[in-house]
C-alpha cells in the first residue's frame, strides 16, 4: 500500500516538472533586430521615409529638416534606437487575420536602461492619424509583451509623433487613460521626446 502511494506521488511530481520543462521558451525581443543603432548625442531625430515607406525608419544627426520627432538626450545617456516597420525580424500575424498577413506595427523603440518608449512617427494633417497610430503601438507593445525582456523595464512610455502637428490641439485624455489601463504604457501625443 505504502509503495503504491509513494509510486503515485512520484508520478505527479514528474508529470508537473515535465509541464515546466515542455513551456515554450519566450526568446528576447531584440534577439534578431538587424537595425539597431546606439547613440548617446544630447539631441536627435528620429526619422521616416514619406508613405508609403519601404526603408525602416532612422536616426538623423544634421538635417533637422527630415525630423519628425525629437530626441533630447540632455544627461547623455547611451541610448538604443531599434527601427520595428519595414523589418522583416518583426513580422507578426494580426490579431484573428490569415496566415502570411503582417500586422500594424510602431515604427521604432528606444531603450535607455530599464526605460522603453514606443514611438510611432507620421507626417500627416488628415483626420485619423492619432486613431491609427494608436493601433499601431498597442499592435506592437501586445506582441512585444510576449517576450522574456518585456519585464525588465520599469518605466513604459509610448509617443505619436506627427512633424506636422508637433503638438496635438484635440484633449486626447480619454486615449490617454485608455491607453495606459490596456498596454499598462502612457502614451504622450507630441514630437519631442526627452531622455531623463
Amino acid at each position: 500500500m505504502k509503495w503504491h502511494r509513494r509510486r503515485k506521488r512520484h508520478k505527479k511530481t514528474w508529470k508537473s516538472h515535465r509541464k515546466k520543462l515542455i513551456k515554450p521558451l519566450k526568446i528576447s525581443f531584440f534577439a534578431k533586430a538587424k537595425h539597431k543603432e546606439t547613440t548617446n548625442e544630447i539631441i536627435f531625430g528620429l526619422c521616416d521615409d514619406l508613405p508609403p515607406a519601404k526603408n525602416p525608419a532612422y536616426l538623423d544627426f544634421l538635417d533637422k529638416t527630415k525630423w519628425i520627432a525629437i530626441v533630447e538626450n540632455n544627461h547623455n545617456n547611451s541610448v538604443v534606437f531599434t527601427a520595428i516597420d519595414n523589418c522583416k525580424e518583426f513580422e507578426f500575424l494580426k490579431k484573428g487575420g490569415n496566415m502570411g498577413e503582417t500586422g500594424k506595427r510602431c515604427d521604432c523603440v528606444l531603450t535607455v536602461d530599464t526605460k522603453i518608449i514606443f514611438v510611432e512617427l507620421k507626417q500627416r494633417e488628415f483626420s485619423g492619424w492619432i486613431a491609427k497610430a494608436d493601433e499601431q503601438l498597442r499592435s506592437t507593445i501586445d506582441y512585444f509583451k510576449k517576450h522574456s525582456d518585456a519585464k525588465r523595464y520599469l518605466t513604459k512610455q509610448a509617443y505619436i509623433a506627427n512633424s506636422m502637428r508637433p503638438i496635438t490641439r484635440t484633449n486626447q485624455l480619454t486615449r490617454i487613460d485608455a491607453f495606459l489601463n490596456d498596454t499598462g504604457y502612457v502614451l504622450r501625443i507630441q514630437n519631442r521626446i526627452e531622455i531623463t
